[in-house]
Order: structure tokens, then sequence, then C-alpha cells
């Protein structure tokens, strides 16, 4: 199971740990989705590779109030989504 730490007071960082299971397929990377709290879609905020853990975005107003989410990927698709506030 993944977990996922969002971290820092002037900037964020979020954190994740890889999955235990893949899915039989390797995993190709990562897909970070953000949600502006006062407009609510998901909207894309980066990829990363799937060695990384880590994802600093980028474009955010301050004093806002975001959540994220993490989805892994492969040749089947995406994962279901590990959020956080």
């Amino acid at each position: 199971m993944c977990r996922m730490r969002v971290s820092g007071l002037s900037y964020i960082k979020i954190k994740w740990k890889k999955p235990e299971d893949s899915g039989g397929s390797p995993l190709t990377g990562y897909v970070i989705e953000k949600m502006d709290m006062d407009t609510a879609p998901w909207v894309a905020a980066g990829e990363v590779g799937p060695n990384e853990e880590t994802f600093t975005p980028t474009g955010l107003t301050p004093k806002k109030k975001y959540k994220f989410r993490v989805k892994a990927v492969n040749k089947e698709g995406e994962s279901e989504a590990l959020e956080a506030d």
C-alpha cells in the first residue's frame, strides 16, 4: 500500500512510497494531480519517473487550499489514486 505525505510551509513537497504490487507489470512512472478547493476539478500537476518518490508542484497560490493525489502508472494503465489534503 502506498502512503503519501504533504509537507512544507512556503512550498509543498509530496512524498509517497512505491506500491508493493504493481499489478504484474513494471511501473513506468507516476501522475500527480491537484485540485484547487475553490474550483474543484482535478488537473495535472506533473509526472515523474518510476524511481521517484517525491514531487514539488509549482504554480500554487499562497493561502489557497489544495488537494493532491498520485497515481502509479504501468503499461496496463493508471492505478487508483492515492489522495492527501
